[in-house]
């Protein structure tokens, strides 16, 4: 895939993570599976990171990987952070909840690892 279009779809899907995460309760789709919502924030979040990553694919070479990764999940629990904050100060009909930045961030965190057995097997 082209480095343009690998950028369009981490876009795309941060923008369906954030609508989905600021969208007024009345108007977010129901599910009614247990913890079905602390997987989805944990999916979501490695889904996010790993897309991230799969875009800058090209560029490893120019800065250490150790600091993009670090760099890249920081951020993406960072924005986690903000949109639970967003939620708990603007009247929305959602509540902030610290379980939810829990699961959005080990999401965070475990998409490296699956990104780098990814990107091993398909450079074999």
């Amino acid at each position: 895939m082209p480095r343009y279009g690998r950028w369009l779809a981490y876009g795309l899907w941060m923008a369906l993570v954030l609508y989905l995460s600021l969208v007024p309760s009345d108007e977010a789709p129901k599910v009614s599976l247990p913890y079905i919502d602390k997987a989805a924030h944990f999916g979501f979040y490695l889904g996010a990171v790993f897309l991230f990553l799969y875009a800058r694919l090209d560029t490893w070479s120019m800065t250490p990987q150790k600091r993009i990764v670090f760099s890249v999940i920081l951020g993406h629990v960072f924005l986690s952070a903000g949109v639970e904050l967003m939620q708990m100060f603007l009247d929305m009909g959602r509540a902030a909840e610290w379980t939810d930045l829990l699961f959005n961030a080990l999401g965070a965190v475990s998409a490296p690892f699956i990104f780098w057995f990814w990107s091993k097997k398909i450079n074999a």
